[in-house]
């Protein structure tokens, strides 16, 4: 049950980094992009970095183990649609 958990919290990191990924890429702000991610992940926390013509988001959630953390990342385009 613990490991089903922490493989659904691991793909919904996964899904909200993406989403802010995309929304930094496309213009948003850096705050309405964490805001996402936080909404979906609650104790989540991230950073953005812009390698290139890239924008991306590594993120990161308690497991809720005491020691373990779910990581994440993803990037967009920047200017992207």
């Amino acid at each position: 049950a613990d490991i089903d958990r922490a493989s659904r919290l691991a793909r919904r990191v996964q899904d909200a980094a993406a989403d802010a990924a995309r929304l930094v890429a496309r213009g948003e702000s850096s705050s309405r992009a964490l805001g996402v991610l936080t909404d979906a992940v609650p104790g989540s926390a991230a950073e953005i970095s812009r390698p290139g013509d890239l924008v991306c988001i590594a993120a990161s959630a308690p497991a809720g183990f005491g020691i373990l953390t779910v990581h994440a990342s993803s990037c967009a385009l920047a200017g992207g649609l």
